[in-house]
């Protein structure tokens, strides 16, 4: 386990032992509110716009030489399409303004769809949560 989803279940797993909660309009109480400094993964898509000249692309191709790292994001994975036609990356971020900041350096290049994701093993949890509070309200009828 890497030492990001190693310090974020920490951190949940720590707010769900001690309950937490954080009052909402209609005044439920939720136990596992996200704390704010939690680190949050997404998945940016990006894909050449359409129309794209070989200037364009020369020009984009230039940006990304000069690019440094956005502090504040970690930098988890970054792939291209083999079609050429654009890529995804994997990012981690407290701070999602940091995103769009990263996201408008290339928007004259390319389209951008940033995308909030889950680890698999945190998915399943949730989505095995969800179904037996499905279950117990079936029950309560």
């Amino acid at each position: 386990m890497d030492a990001a989803r190693r310090r974020w279940l920490c951190q949940h797993e720590a707010a769900a032992a001690t309950h937490e909660s954080a009052p909402v309009r209609n005044s439920r109480q939720f136990p596992h509110a996200l704390s704010e400094e939690a680190a949050v993964k997404y998945v940016v898509q990006y894909k050449v716009r359409e129309n794209t000249t070989a200037e364009a692309m020369q020009a984009g191709f230039a940006v990304y030489e000069r690019w440094q790292p956005t502090k504040g994001i970690e930098y988890l994975q970054h792939v291209a399409r083999v079609d050429g036609s654009g890529g995804f990356i994997v990012v981690e971020t407290d701070d999602p303004s940091l995103i769009a900041l990263d996201t408008a350096t290339y928007s004259p290049y390319v389209s951008s769809e940033v995308i909030p994701v889950v680890d698999m093993e945190q998915f399943a949890r949730t989505s095995n949560q969800a179904a037996d509070l499905r279950a117990s309200a079936r029950q309560t009828r």
